[in-house]
């Protein structure tokens, strides 16, 4: 699986509340300081905690 796949969007992890307009990812509390900038608030490719759903 190429790496651009594995962003927030395509996570099961990722929770968005099109209601209110905010997201969360369940592995937060799992991230370093520096893996939640990179990988959620940036939104850069290849997280080491993304699942994508199989299809």
């Amino acid at each position: 699986m190429s790496k651009d796949i594995l962003r927030c969007e395509n996570c099961q992890y990722y929770n968005y509340d099109s209601s209110t307009g905010t997201s969360e990812c369940n592995q937060y509390d799992n991230m370093t300081e520096d893996e939640i900038e990179k990988y959620y608030t940036n939104g850069e490719f290849g997280c080491p905690y993304c699942k994508v759903y199989e299809f």
